[in-house]
């Protein structure tokens, strides 16, 4: 014996058959192959059907009250039922949902205004009617569509406003002996339609931000799946390319003996300075890989800031000389310690010290401040009298994969990783990197620790 749930359960499946089958009727062929399309026409064609089907019943309920119903009346409601159906119609040839809706919801407010026209303008027990598509022009979620209905609702209850007030309404009136009944019937109406507009609204929103939810989880964990697949490339791609740069430094150095012929050792040099470079941008990409996967750690230790600073100067050296660029450190007396990762200090330092030689001119100085800031953390600054920045890039420039291109300089090498990785690491450090540039004067660009990265003398003792 079959249970009233699992009756219940049966006809509403039917229902849902029905309604689902005659939506797909005026569906156009090429949204099946869109998804996105194929929902925006069934929430479309969802609507004309519910205005379609509250116009039917109104007419129903309406004849019960209008025993002598005249012409007008029955080629109105006719007309009102119809008329989404045509809206549905023109969807299905024109594949045009935009279009269709101003067109229908035209239509409608058109036969509204009509009726009104005819049972006594603004005071007509239509009126309330019209202010129901405003919902459902609102709804459909583009503003071209809330702009055009919005304004033709308006335009229809000023123009009736208007002809009451100026005695201009048509000669020929519908007679409504039960305006009261008819006004309910109107006001009923309105309740079904808006109420219906509202739970398309809401269900097409669930429906978009359930997808748009969906493709951002895929896209952040096929990013991860690509950030954790990088990180993990860095043996496979750095010891062979270690090699290439360990055995070219032998060939040009001549380590085994001395080499005749003068172009295999440029060769060699070429070789070497290649793999150099290519290992950097390698670093580079594998480093911004592993920042993305969440998988850096800071293995914090007490450092001397003004050792790690002289330790970066050491290490560029040769590269300040052969650029013929001084590298001077200004460090203040007194300075605290500091809790960071000595690694990736380093790191941050070589790369902004790196960038200003880069872009310095020859016999010009680069200084490295080292100082107490006023929010009693520890800024190191780095200071060139380079190409400078213009203000519009400085924001663009710690972004992923964004260069300064100076035109004439030769100077782009890298992939534009260089200031996106140091400015991570920093902020990993719970610091702030801050620049300050004037194009062809220079650039400051301060590297802030906070105060809770600051180990003052006693603490240090």
């Amino acid at each position: 014996m079959l249970s009233v749930k699992s009756v219940a359960r049966s006809i509403y499946s039917f229902l849902t058959n029905i309604i689902s089958s005659t939506i797909n009727l005026f569906v156009p062929p090429q949204a099946f192959q869109n998804k996105r399309f194929l929902h925006l026409c069934h929430y479309v064609i969802g609507e004309y059907l519910v205005i379609s089907g509250v116009g039917l019943l109104s007419f129903g309920l309406y004849s019960l009250y209008r025993e002598n119903m005249v012409w007008a009346e029955y080629a109105l409601f006719i007309l009102g039922i119809m008329g989404p159906l045509t809206g549905a119609l023109l969807l299905r040839l024109t594949a045009r949902a935009t279009a269709s809706v101003i067109y229908s919801n035209i239509i409608g407010i058109f036969l509204i205004f009509l009726y009104a026209l005819l049972t006594d303008g603004i005071a007509s027990p239509a009126v309330p009617l019209i202010g129901a598509f405003l919902v459902m022009g609102g709804g459909f979620g583009k503003g071209i569509v809330t702009i055009t209905i919005s304004a033709i609702v308006f335009l229809s209850i000023f123009v009736l406003y208007v002809l009451s007030e100026s005695d201009m309404l048509p000669g020929y009136q519908i007679n409504l002996e039960n305006a009261a009944q008819v006004r309910f019937l109107g006001y009923f109406a309105f309740v079904i339609l808006v109420s219906v507009a509202l739970f398309l609204i809401t269900n097409a929103r669930k429906v978009r931000d359930k997808r748009l939810s969906l493709a951002l989880e895929r896209a952040l964990v096929a990013n991860e799946a690509k950030s954790q697949f990088l990180a993990n490339m860095s043996h496979e791609l750095r010891t062979p390319l270690n090699a290439i740069i360990g055995f070219s430094d032998i060939l040009k150095n001549q380590t085994f003996g001395l080499i005749e012929n003068p172009k295999y050792v440029e060769y060699s040099n070429y070789i070497h300075s290649s793999g150099q470079h290519l290992l950097k941008l390698i670093n580079d990409v594998l480093d911004i890989s592993v920042i993305e996967s969440k998988n850096v750690e800071i293995n914090a230790s007490k450092l001397d800031p003004v050792d790690l600073v002289e330790s970066c100067l050491s290490m560029l050296q040769e590269r300040s000389e052969i650029a013929g660029i001084r590298l001077v450190a200004f460090p203040s007396p007194d300075l605290p310690k500091l809790l960071a990762d000595e690694t990736r200090v380093k790191q941050i330092m070589l790369n902004l010290i790196g960038n200003a030689l880069k872009f310095s001119p020859s016999g010009s100085d680069v200084k490295i401040k080292i100082y107490r800031d006023l929010q009693e953390g520890l800024t190191i600054e780095v200071v060139d009298l380079g190409i400078g920045i213009a203000k519009e890039d400085i924001t663009r420039i710690i972004t992923p994969y964004e260069q300064i291109k100076e035109a004439g300089t030769g100077l782009n090498d890298g992939v534009g990783l260089g200031l996106f990785i140091t400015n991570r690491l920093i902020e990993l450090h719970g610091g702030k990197l801050e620049i300050e540039s004037i194009l062809g004067s220079g650039t400051n660009i301060f590297v802030r620790f906070p105060k809770e990265r600051v180990i003052e003398k006693q603490e240090a003792a």
